[in-house]
Formats: C-alpha cells, structure tokens, sequence
C-alpha cells in the first residue's frame, strides 16, 4: 500500500495536509512506505503519520548541518545533542515522539547496527529534565548538602573533608579520595541528586521523597558494608531485601516500602527497563485486630483536649479522617449547605465525601473566621500563599492567596516551601494533634495503645454497631476493597455476649 492510500484512510485527513509539506524525496521512497508500514503495525493512529514524517525530516536536516553525512555511523552523543536542541522549543511529549520516530526507522526499517545496539530507553530517560517544574523543584545540592548526604550514607569522611565547606568541591573530592578510592563517594551524591531530580519531576509527595532517599540511603550503606563500589546490581538488591527480613526484623509492609523505593532508584536513576530482584525473604506478616475505644473512652479523652487539638480530633472521630486528610483540609471542603466533608486525593489518590458532624457547625465557622484573617494578612504582607496541588499554580496563580484554598488548620507561624524556596504558610503540625492525643490518654488512664488512628477505627467501628451497612462504611473510610472494612466486623462477633467461661460456673 503506497503512501497517498495510508493518508486517504478513514482518519487521515488531518494527516494528508500536514504531509503536503513533507519533501516528496521522503514521502515517495520505498523506505516511507516500509515505514508508513511500520506504523501501522504498531497501531500508530494515522493523523499521527505526518509528524513522525516531520521528526525524521528534522533529525535530517540536524545531521546535515552537523555534517553527518553517513547515518551508520551515528554516536548516542550526537543523538543526545538532537534531543538537547529540542528541548529549547519543543514539548516534551513531542520530544519522546521524535526519538521513538528516528529509532523505529533506523532500527527496524533500516535496520542501521548503530541503532541496535544505542540504548534508546536512556535517551528516552533524558527527555525527563525537560519537563515543567513548578518554580524550581529541582534543587541543585551544595557542597554542604552533598557531605551531609555522604554522613548519613555511612560514608567515611576525613577531618579535611568533613569542614570542606569553606573549600572548592575539587578539594573536598581530593580530600577523600584517600578513603573510599575511584569515585565511588561522587557517584553516591550523583544517583541521589538523581532521585531527588526525578522524583520531583514526576510529581511524587514530598513525604514519599524522602522516605525513598532513606532507604536509598540505607540501601548505598549496606552496600558500602558488604564491600559493594560500583553500582550495585539487581542481586545486591535482593540480598539487602533479605537482609531487611532476616537480620533487622521488619514488618512485610516496611520491607514493601524498601521495594518500591529500590524499584523507582533501579528504572529512573540506574535507567533499568525491567526490574526483576528474583527471589528475597519476605519480612514477618501478621493480622492485628484494631484498637477500639468505646463511646464512653471516645468522650472522655476528647474532653481532656484543648484548643484546635480538640477540633482536629472531634473531626477524626466525626468523620473518619486520617490524621494527614484532617491536616490537609482547605476552606473549601467543608461544605456546610449539603452537609459533608470533601477528602481530596486521600491515601491511594482517592478523594471521597464524609458526613459533617452537626455539632461542628459552629466551630467550624468560628475556625474559618480566624483563617479569614491570617489570609488578609498575608495578602497584605506579601507572602506567596499556600502550597497548590498539580498544577493550579500554574493554571490559576492568584488562587494560593484566596481564602477557599487556604488551609482550614493554618498555622500560625510562616514556613519556607523546600522545593520552591519560597515563604508560605503551611498547615500546622501534626505533632500538635498527635503529642495532645497522648497527654489526654494518658490523663484518662486508659491503657489501650491510642493513636489518631484509634478515632478511625472507633468511627468505623461505632457506625457498624448501630447497624449501618458495611458498604457504606467502606465508601466513608475510602477503601477501595471491602475486605478491607471486613476488619471492623470483629465487634460484631462476642463471644463473651453467648459464650460463658467455665470459670464462672465454679
């Protein structure tokens, strides 16, 4: 089938005047209809045909003026300076649209020996840091963070290393040299300004970020330990999960959390395609039933709370929130015409409603009138606003100092934004909530292991006792698995209530 067919198809339209500017050098060779071919084995949908016509017109006329005459002798260099170039203007779904045209005609329609053996997926990862940020998310390390990375990786430093903060970065290297020999403590710093970079660049939690740089950081120490220099291979990775498991005791979720972050360090920063760690020992796995506090216990530790504490945690229970959704609550959420609470991009992502306790009302009111003035105040005063999720910082810029997006639990001292290095103002701290939770528990003498979890539990837990429908509690906890809420249903069976001891008939 030639060309003018392909772009004559149902679909192709858009395609066939954007392929009327294609040189007819391209569009009339026996290798455009091998490649039109191509396409359309791999579901390319043909308005997409003339732009992967475009990419190649490009990446030859780049190699023209490089005076690259010869396409067999093409360097991983030079592609990566093709791609450098469009970076400047090009978006970067259009860049990794133009390496995968330039590597399917090369590598399977020419079937060049420099293209089978490039290894595209890097050139592909390099796209990355061409991404949009929000401000400046990826933050370049000084001297001082790079040494401070090395402590806490467990790598030796010397006494002339460890004050090189006055120095150059070439004397502080030449400094430990002596310690670690080649440039295995650079590499460290290298793969771990790496995580950081894309782990900001593909949008990931603050909080995730740096619970993958600490078991990165565990991880580059345990390797340093087993006399691992270079860059540790995919077994090293299975020997230290079992290692996890075996010699330090951890829980099958925490060693979970150890996989997912060495799986993100191997394909994003060691640039794996596939990750296979083979065979580990997992990590101790037992069911525990949840901590439950009565009606009675709920009332009384809430009375022995003060402040916003107090507020916060009538809302856990009230609500069933999670202590990081109640911190996370904005203004707008609380919708007090239709009486619900709305959870945005809870845990898994999930966003869902939940009752708005009645007895809150005025509180809630009273709360948001105090929020109202600290946000007139930073407006006054200047201050860049709050934190804005995705990118509604961009979309929208004067909504982080509007009051509907302010937190509903501000605090009430200003805070610099770690990835923006800008001055915002934050919600408080969960420590406040967690630390008044622990005093009021331990005024009421109650010797139950009580979290902020516990209002949780007893929300879910109380709502099942007074007969409400286990599908219903789930979609009020969120959980995308009714097994899950399964685990509430233990209250349900007593077998103190039909069951008596044989003690008692002594």
């Amino acid at each position: 089938m030639c060309s003018n067919e392909y772009l004559h198809n149902k679909g192709g339209s858009p395609a066939k005047t954007k392929a009327e500017h294609l040189p007819r050098s391209l569009t009339e060779s026996v290798f455009w209809r091998n490649y039109l071919t191509l396409l359309a084995d791999r579901k390319i949908p043909q308005v997409q045909y003339a732009y992967f016509g475009r990419h190649l017109e490009r990446w030859g006329n780049y190699l023209r003026r490089h005076g690259i005459a010869k396409t067999d002798t093409v360097e991983a260099a030079t592609l990566i300076a093709w791609v450098d170039s469009m970076g400047v203007v090009m978006q970067t779904w259009q860049i990794k649209q133009a390496i995968l045209a330039v590597c399917w005609a090369h590598r399977d329609v020419i079937k060049s020996k420099w293209a089978e053996a490039i290894n595209w997926e890097s050139i592909n990862n390099h796209v990355d840091r061409f991404e949009p940020l929000h401000e400046d998310l990826t933050r370049q390390l000084t001297m001082q963070e790079r040494l401070r990375l090395m402590q806490r990786a467990g790598v030796a430093l010397s006494k002339r290393s460890g004050s090189a903060s006055s120095g150059s970065a070439a004397d502080s290297r030449e400094s430990s040299s002596d310690d670690l020999g080649d440039t295995k403590r650079e590499d460290v710093v290298t793969w771990l300004e790496d995580l950081i970079g894309k782990l900001r660049i593909r949008g990931y939690a603050l909080r995730t970020e740096k619970t993958y740089l600490q078991w990165s950081l565990d991880f580059f120490r345990w390797c340093q330990n087993q006399g691992i220099s270079e860059k540790p291979d995919e077994n090293a990775a299975s020997q230290y999960l079992t290692y996890l498991a075996v010699e330090r005791n951890i829980a099958i979720n925490t060693q979970k959390q150890a996989l997912n972050a060495l799986v993100f360090l191997y394909k994003s920063v060691f640039l794996l395609g596939e990750v296979n760690f083979g065979e580990f020992c997992k990590g101790s796995s037992r069911r525990c039933l949840p901590v439950v506090l009565t009606g009675s216990e709920v009332a009384s530790v809430l009375k022995h709370i003060d402040g916003i504490a107090q507020l916060m945690a009538k809302l856990m229970y009230g609500a069933g929130l999670r202590l990081m959704e109640c911190m996370r609550l904005r203004v707008k959420d609380i919708d007090f015409g239709n009486g619900y609470i709305v959870v945005v991009m809870g845990k898994g992502g999930k966003s869902r409603r939940t009752p708005l306790p009645h007895s809150l009302v005025n509180d809630l009111k009273v709360q948001i009138a105090e929020v109202k003035e600290l946000q007139l105040d930073d407006v006054k005063s200047g201050v860049a606003g709050v934190w804005m999720p995705d990118a509604m910082a961009r979309k929208n810029p004067n909504a982080a100092k509007s009051l509907s997006w302010m937190w509903l639990f501000p605090s009430r001292r200003l805070s610099k934004d770690p990835r923006a290095q800008l001055i915002r103002r934050h919600h408080i701290n969960e420590n406040i909530v967690q630390k008044s939770i622990k005093k009021a528990v331990a005024q009421t003498n109650i010797v139950k292991r009580v979290s902020c979890h516990t209002l949780r539990h007893s929300f879910a837990t109380h709502l099942l006792q007074k007969g409400q429908d286990i599908r219903t509690v789930q979609e009020l906890l969120g959980h995308a698995n009714v097994t899950t809420t399964m685990i509430y249903t233990h209250v349900l069976d007593r077998p103190g209530d039909s069951v008596r001891s044989p003690l008692d008939t002594l």
